[in-house]
């Protein structure tokens, strides 16, 4: 492996932006949504990565570490495509991530029966705070799931969720106890 890196000893949040840039760089001009394509991505490269496994678990074959390192590059660059398709960055994705995981396993270890009693409205509100700011817009662009989106303050292109009416989406905010600007 050759450092290409532009910088010496970066930290975590520039890898990551120069990660996500080096990844937008090599990205299909296609008619595809990018959405459509990172899940699919995400799939093949991920059995991918399961039939390396596989192979070294049933058929007694030596691990192949490169194999899997490449898969893992795939499949990372795959997770910045669907992160960005939907106006996230991988920053965002692994802060709320983490945030999800401390509220479901407060003692730091998995449990299996906090995995099988999960509080999805509490992994929510641990994603974006109680206090998180947001706005409802009407948005006639984002999928079939509504029209009515929630969507920070800071920056209207990032978006939590999709309602059919406006009165969900307040519902979802005050669930949350989101504090919601308005006009």
């Amino acid at each position: 492996m050759t450092d290409t890196i532009p910088f010496s000893t970066p930290n975590t949040a520039e890898l990551v932006e120069w990660y996500e840039a080096e990844a937008a760089r090599t990205r299909a001009k296609s008619e595809v949504d990018p959405m459509i394509h990172a899940a699919l991505g995400l799939c093949s490269e991920s059995g991918e990565f399961a039939s390396a496994v596989k192979a070294h678990l049933m058929y007694a074959r030596a691990l192949d570490k490169t194999n899997l390192l490449e898969e893992l590059g795939d499949i990372l660059w795959f997770l910045a495509l669907a992160a960005d398709s939907l106006t996230f960055s991988l920053r965002n994705v692994m802060l709320a991530n983490i945030a999800k995981l401390r509220k479901r396993y407060p003692e730091g270890s998995f449990s299996v029966d906090r995995a099988n009693n999960r509080n999805a409205k509490a992994e929510i509100a641990a994603m974006f705070g109680a206090g998180t700011e947001v706005r409802i817009l009407f948005k006639t662009d984002l999928s079939a799931t509504g029209d009515f989106a929630v969507v920070l303050e800071e920056n209207h292109d990032d978006w939590i969720d999709a309602f059919e009416t406006h009165e969900l989406a307040m519902q979802f905010c005050r669930d949350r106890k989101f504090v919601v600007h308005l006009d």
